[in-house]
């Protein structure tokens, strides 16, 4: 019983966190809004409590959430990730590779450790997959928890003022030439859930439309989840939920709904802070600003590479590059202007091939380096 208050406490906080967010109009704020306050939480009293079940149900409706996006007119579009892929890809596991040499040259870590802790991949898949080839298992996820602590409260806010500004510069150029070159325009909007297509929609449809929504894409997050690949949750539960949108086009959902999915993700993060993690994070300072440094010229690296070679627009391209979990970043991308769907994709993808390719790369460079 105690568990269920601290929990309903936990939750309470974290929609709090959200709305103050909200009120101060910072980047994605129901989910960083959340973050922030549930691990301030978490620190100061240690009673953050959010049940690591609920990880798959908040997967479930954030992939459920994206596939509302994707239409069948725009299918074929989804195509226009695989270039970018190919870029993304191999660039990311060549700074892996850089990052880590640093580390282990500079810093005194084991190069097992330096390498793992500078994967672009979850925490979880991260630290078992290091257990098994030597490297500190701590270290890493402390460094990979870093990592996304800082990806969530910097990235946001600095990709939309670097989108935001570029937009600014291709409007000020005059609305005939950007008529002339839509690839390198945003293209969010026109990918977006066409909400005017509800609006006939009675109350009691919306109820109904939501629920078979959440169920089916339920029924493939539970698939995804019970197959154990990575991002599977989210990758099955947006395929599922995605076919019965293009199949029926009567997929719908609130954008209440997305909200909560951001705060659930806020609040699974938050509370997995503790104290001694921001104690523990003293020892690997050094190693954490050679870090995040080298993960912010990788993702505005790339990601003007992609927009520039008019693979994608902008702010998609940028989010598509940044080095966090698919769904966090799917739904701040899709808040903020990007595709959703193409962030999605281009990030499942991204997560699979560090998975199954990046350990067999670093083992690799270990017998290399020693």
């Amino acid at each position: 019983m105690e568990l269920f208050w601290t929990c309903l406490l936990t939750i309470a906080v974290a929609v709090a966190g959200g709305f103050l967010f909200t009120k101060i109009k910072a980047p994605a704020p129901f989910m960083v809004g959340s973050m922030f306050a549930v691990a301030a939480l978490s620190v100061c009293t240690g009673l953050a409590y959010f049940p690591d079940a609920l990880r798959p149900v908040t997967q479930s409706v954030a992939g459920s959430f994206i596939a509302l996006s994707i239409q069948p007119e725009n299918v074929k579009e989804l195509r226009s990730v695989i270039k970018p892929y190919f870029v993304m890809v191999p660039g990311m596991l060549i700074i892996n590779i850089l990052l880590g040499l640093s580390m282990y040259y500079f810093c005194g870590m084991d190069i097992s450790t330096a390498l793992f802790s500078s994967v672009p991949g979850g925490i979880m898949d991260i630290s078992l997959i290091c257990a098994d080839m030597g490297a500190n298992t701590s270290q890493v996820a402390i460094m990979q928890t870093a990592r996304l602590l800082f990806v969530m409260l910097l990235f946001p806010p600095m990709l939309k003022t670097l989108a935001n500004r570029t937009l600014k510069k291709q409007q000020a150029e005059g609305q005939a030439a950007a008529q002339d070159a839509p690839a390198s325009q945003p293209d969010a909007v026109a990918e977006d859930i066409p909400v005017e297509k509800y609006a006939a929609l009675t109350r009691r449809q919306q109820v109904l439309y939501t629920f078979i929504t959440l169920a089916i894409g339920g029924v493939g997050g539970f698939i995804g989840y019970k197959l154990a690949i990575p991002a599977g949750t989210m990758t099955f539960s947006l395929l599922f939920a995605a076919a019965f949108n293009l199949i029926t086009r009567r997929a719908y959902m609130p954008v209440f709904v997305r909200q909560a999915a951001q705060v659930g993700s806020g609040a699974l993060i938050g509370a997995g802070l503790t104290l001694a993690d921001i104690l523990a994070m003293r020892t690997i300072i050094v190693p954490a600003i050679i870090l995040i440094f080298g993960y912010v010229i990788m993702n505005l690296g790339l990601g003007y590479i992609i927009y520039k070679a008019k693979m994608l627009d902008l702010t998609t391209a940028l989010f598509a590059t940044t080095p966090a979990g698919a769904s966090d970043m799917a739904l701040i991308a899709d808040e903020l202007g990007a595709s959703g769907p193409k962030v999605s994709v281009l990030h499942i993808a991204r997560i699979i091939t560090v998975v199954a390719l990046f350990p067999s790369v670093i083992a690799l460079v270990i017998g290399a380096v020693t």
